[in-house]
């Protein structure tokens, strides 16, 4: 694939996975075998481990929507800052719905091979979300 269809695969990426919330998209548009890197504090997982984290953040959030703010590209490898704007309506954190809209963000590489996803490394800002969330005890324990 091309720089510009890698970049492509990923925007579709949010806006399918994230964006609209079709858990479905993740076995579309990942590698059977994909890795997944710092995800849910796990160095390495697969994607059962990120389909149980994308049940778990749809459970917690509500109006939740990502913004692409930077996207760069280089043979297989594409880089993306993201911010995501979203409602806790929901308990999947572990403790209660505070009805905050929240912002925060993080950055996602992600390689690409034969037109899927299949290796990622994601950092996200999620001290940030839970200070935003009332919640900085739990902040403090990343």
């Amino acid at each position: 694939m091309s720089i510009t269809e890698n970049k492509q695969l990923v925007r579709r990426w949010f806006d399918e996975v994230w964006n609209k919330g079709r858990a479905d998209a993740i076995d579309a548009m990942c590698a059977p075998n994909a890795v997944v890197h710092g995800l849910d504090g796990k160095q390495t997982a697969g994607l059962e481990t990120l389909k149980a984290l994308h049940a778990k953040f749809n459970a917690a959030f509500s109006e939740s929507r990502v913004y692409i703010n930077h996207i760069v590209a280089e043979a297989d490898v594409v880089a993306v800052h993201w911010t995501r704007t979203a409602t806790h309506s929901g308990d999947a954190l572990g403790f209660e719905a505070t009805g905050r809209t929240i912002a925060f963000g993080g950055t996602l590489f992600v390689r690409i091979e034969n037109g899927r996803l299949a290796e990622s490394w994601n950092y996200v800002d999620q001290a940030g979300m839970l200070v935003q969330l009332g919640r900085p005890d739990l902040a403090r324990a990343l």
